[in-house]
């Protein structure tokens, strides 16, 4: 029998298994909780942001009437901070914003996911958003959103480190293991 065949039948390796696969399953479930927190809180936030949005555009709509809601979505589609804009007349024709025609129509619920170019975007300009679908008095239609390329991104390298992390405590955890039943195996 090779050294390490030995090595990996001693009682002590096989419970440092135990144990790891005990440590990981709690390591894995404590990151799994710090990922869907994270996502679920960003995802809040900007549907929050949203809302607040839309509140305020309907209310100078209200207030200010159709020419003050144009000037207002076209100096923040402008901005360039990260907002969808839309306002189309009731003919579907589009009034300012910063997306060419409205997405997911025929959809039923107004909170919609999208990938976008935006019009003076280049050829490889694609884009991610969630907007809200907003229908105003007049039967305009009035869609905000927010670009959630930056919040992909900071979900996929949450991912990338989680897997990194896990990989490494998989790595430590056996050669723990090894190191203790070979010292396990030298005093005997």
């Amino acid at each position: 029998m090779t050294r390490l065949t030995r090595l990996l039948k001693t009682s002590t390796f096989r419970l440092s298994v135990v144990y790891l696969a005990l440590f990981v399953l709690s390591v894995v479930t404590v990151l799994a909780y710090i990922y869907l927190n994270t996502s679920v809180l960003l995802a809040r936030q900007t549907n929050q942001t949203i809302e607040v949005e839309i509140t305020g555009l309907a209310e100078q709509y209200r207030s200010g009437g159709l020419t003050i809601l144009v000037r207002i979505v076209a100096e923040r589609s402008r901005s360039g901070q990260g907002g969808v804009y839309l306002l189309t007349s009731p003919s579907g024709i589009r009034l300012a914003g910063n997306i060419r025609t409205m997405p997911g129509v025929g959809q039923a619920s107004d909170w919609i996911e999208f990938d976008y170019r935006l019009p003076d975007g280049g050829e490889g300009d694609i884009r991610s958003a969630r907007a809200r679908k907003f229908r105003l008095a007049g039967d305009y239609r009035l869609l905000v959103g927010r670009d959630i390329g930056a919040l992909r991104n900071f979900e996929a390298l949450i991912r990338s480190t989680l897997i990194w992390a896990l990989g490494l405590t998989l790595l430590l955890g056996l050669a723990g293991g090894l190191f203790m039943s070979r010292g396990f195996l030298a005093r005997i």
